[in-house]
């Protein structure tokens, strides 16, 4: 068992075994190494969800009340802070860079690329929550309000909606709740 800042909610491991934590109720991310020391406790912004990392390293932190995502470098220094939709709860990183985020009370899905830039927004179902990717570049995304599961290209475009069960959160490697 190892101390984190306030109110963990979800964690990503990086290439070196760092595991980043966000904390909700601190706003900060705690970088543990791979053995669990404390490496460092890192502001990003309002209430932070959902976290994941890029093939360079960067960490990408949703900020659920500040509509924004903030970008940190693998040592936890300030790389930018970005604005998405309302509500950002998941971020999930494709093969080409990309960033996704779900806004929960937008009913969307933003895309930024590689250094924050606005790709595009696309509307999904109600509420969604977790986002993964898979091999193929597809994005999935979990809709809480709707108990279906939206998979959109690497486009952005709309591929189907799915029903599964009540309420679905998450998917792949986000493991917020």
């Amino acid at each position: 068992t190892y101390s984190v800042g306030g109110g963990p909610y979800s964690a990503s491991i990086d290439s070196s075994g760092n595991v980043w934590i966000s904390n909700s109720g601190d706003d900060t991310v705690t970088k543990l190494n791979s053995s669990g020391g404390l490496v460092g406790t890192y502001s990003v912004g309002d209430s932070p969800y959902g976290v994941a990392i890029d093939a360079s390293g960067n960490v990408w932190v949703v900020n659920y009340l500040g509509t924004t995502i903030t970008k940190l470098n693998s040592s936890g220094g300030l790389v930018g802070t970005y604005s998405v939709g309302t509500g950002a709860t998941g971020v999930a990183i494709d093969s080409s860079g990309n960033v996704w985020v779900t806004n929960n009370s937008a009913d969307t899905v933003t895309k930024l690329n590689s250094s924050g830039g606005l790709v595009g927004t696309y509307a999904v179902g109600d509420a969604p929550y977790g986002i993964a990717t898979d091999v193929s570049g597809n994005m999935w995304i979990a809709n809480s309000g709707a108990d279906t599961i939206t998979k959109l290209n690497s486009s952005g475009g709309l591929v189907g909606t799915y029903s599964v069960g009540d309420t679905p959160i998450t998917l792949g490697d986000f493991t917020g709740f």
